[in-house]
């Protein structure tokens, strides 16, 4: 099995935006800057974490992301080794298969198990923070960039199905033995170095989330020791 870091970490100091800048001002600096990140990221040796991909792009789509990156950084000549690569996933580990898709599903697939999300909940996350109305080309007719039309596919198949989460590696569900194979494949895949496992999502049940972080630490992350 391939090594994995799964720790706590902390970012790197960054500028701060002015304290009464609104969420949607934030969006609009994150796309304006995406693609500077990365040109300074493969140019003046950054790791490559959130400003190379984001972590709801399916894993294709992130391994694409990372290789170009890598190539790019080798190109300027630095020496070795190379920064490491961070990603973070839902992550949702129980006795069995079946057991974990049942607890995870309902936190997943939020359209198509709308009595998981309390009444109201939704609407006040939107009226507070403005989420889900983007800039042109994440709503409406507008295709946007191509980017931005592969995250609307994302968030529109992923609110649907939990097969789409699981299948795509955004979620990784099921037993530890399970969770292990599926780890595997996916760092195959993609080479990252850093894990970030997300066992509390969604309304899921906290003594249900701490259980997944127990079979995980104890039953999952020896494969990767």
């Amino acid at each position: 099995m391939a090594k994995l870091d799964i720790g706590l970490y902390d970012v790197l100091d960054q500028p701060q935006m002015e304290a009464h800048a609104t969420a949607a001002d934030v969006y609009e600096e994150h796309i304006r800057g995406a693609q500077e990140a990365e040109q300074m990221g493969y140019k003046y040796y950054f790791s490559i974490e959130h400003q190379t991909s984001a972590n709801i792009d399916v894993d294709p789509v992130i391994a694409d992301k990372f290789e170009t990156w890598r190539n790019l950084w080798r190109q300027e000549g630095h020496p070795a080794p190379m920064p490491r690569t961070f990603l973070t996933r839902h992550v949702h580990v129980a006795e069995t298969d079946a057991k974990a898709r049942e607890q995870a599903e309902p936190h997943l697939a939020t359209a198509a198990f709308p009595e998981a999300v309390p009444a109201g909940k939704g609407r006040d996350i939107i009226g507070a923070t403005r989420l889900g109305h983007g800039p042109g080309g994440m709503r409406g007719d507008d295709p946007g960039t191509p980017e931005r039309a592969e995250l609307r596919r994302t968030f529109r198949e992923r609110a649907n199905s939990f097969d789409f989460w699981v299948d795509n590696g955004i979620a990784l569900v099921g037993s530890p033995e399970t969770v292990a194979r599926q780890l595997q494949e996916q760092h195959d895949l993609i080479g990252h170095d850093i894990l970030c496992a997300r066992h509390m999502f969604g309304y899921m049940d906290p003594a249900a989330a701490r259980k997944s972080i127990r079979l995980f630490a104890e039953e999952v992350m020896p494969a990767f020791a």
